[in-house]
């Protein structure tokens, strides 16, 4: 039976690297435009729409340029279609992650109003992850520990590598249901946000643990929300 009301250890948490575009040509199907063979699935996944045909698009219908859809690898694409595949990377560290939504609320009550009036103003979204801190993963490029101050490793023969502070803005999904057998919904947020701080630390004999607040980054893709029903 299909999970309607979500516990914990239904979600996890990704970060995402968006794949440079490629364009339709009425002809190959996704799996050929990912390099492999038509058939061998290794175009499926997710797709961020970057550009749509004037003329009889096969992107599916309703959707915008920067928003998402999911593909076995067979769609092929109209020539004038550009997309992008998003190639995930699970945050095992992560335990827990929170995206709060609110809602500005500006007074413009008036002399004759016997009741205050609002109207709402601009959505505000802040976040927060916490998890433990895992050799591997927490420090690796581009994430929590990188974020904020380089990270230099050595290994036993001797070289060296060096990840300068990298804060650049970070793709993440922030899966609710992970659960993709059929009969099952996937449902996830998805959203470029930076991360504005970070902790450190240990205490006694408790599990050494990070926590990190996010915020939505500028520019596209807009914070969505997508659900899709696995076939």
């Amino acid at each position: 039976m299909a999970k309607e009301r979500l516990v914990g250890s239904d979600g996890k948490l990704v970060t995402v690297v968006v794949s440079d575009a490629v364009s339709g040509d009425d002809t190959d199907d996704l799996d050929e435009l990912a390099g492999g063979t038509s058939g061998d699935e290794s175009g499926k996944g997710w797709y961020e729409v970057v550009a749509i045909a004037e003329t009889a698009p096969a992107i599916p219908d309703g959707l915008s340029v920067g928003e998402l859809f999911w593909d076995d690898g067979s769609l092929v694409l109209a020539t004038g279609d550009e997309v992008s595949l998003l190639t995930e990377t699970e945050q095992a560290d992560v335990t827990s992650f929170n995206l709060e939504v609110s809602k500005a609320e500006i007074d413009v009550t008036t002399l004759s109003d016997g009741v205050r009036r609002y109207r709402t103003g601009k959505i505000d979204m802040t976040g927060s992850l916490e998890g433990i801190t895992t050799i591997g993963k927490t420090d690796s490029s581009g994430w929590v520990i990188n974020n904020f101050m380089p990270v230099i490793e050595q290994a036993s023969a001797g070289t060296v590598t060096v990840s300068s502070i990298d804060d650049s803005p970070i793709f993440i999904k922030g899966v609710l249901q992970k659960d993709t057998d059929s009969g099952e919904k996937e449902a996830f947020f998805w959203a470029k946000i930076n991360l504005l701080g970070a902790s450190l630390g240990a205490s006694g004999e408790d599990a050494q643990s990070f926590s990190s607040s996010f915020r939505i980054a500028p520019g596209d893709p807009e914070p969505t929300y997508y659900v899709r029903e696995i076939a």
